[in-house]
């Protein structure tokens, strides 16, 4: 959201546990943790989630999403929210 990349966060992050943090904690655990959060596979899944979402929307399969959505339930009472939920629900598979 910065337009940070991670790697760089996590390194400030580490950074700043070293200079604030309890200055008795081993290097090498502090390497370890760094690498754990890195290892995650939520954190592998960003990147890919985005990625998805902007294939899907230069294929113009957003757009058609909607539409299906809005002529569905727009009509109805509430229609706008009924609209966002059937398209989270179709995004969200």
């Amino acid at each position: 959201m910065a337009g940070l990349p991670v790697v760089w966060a996590m390194a400030g992050g580490s950074i700043a546990a070293l200079l604030w943090g309890d200055l008795h904690m081993p290097l090498a655990w502090i390497a370890q943790q760094t690498l754990r959060g890195a290892d995650s596979s939520t954190l592998a899944s960003i990147p890919l989630f985005l990625l998805a979402g902007e294939l899907m929307n230069r294929g113009g399969l957003t757009l058609r999403i909607m539409r299906v959505a809005e002529h569905c339930f727009g009509r109805l009472r509430g229609g706008l929210g009924l609209v966002n939920v059937a398209t989270a629900f179709v995004y969200g598979g």
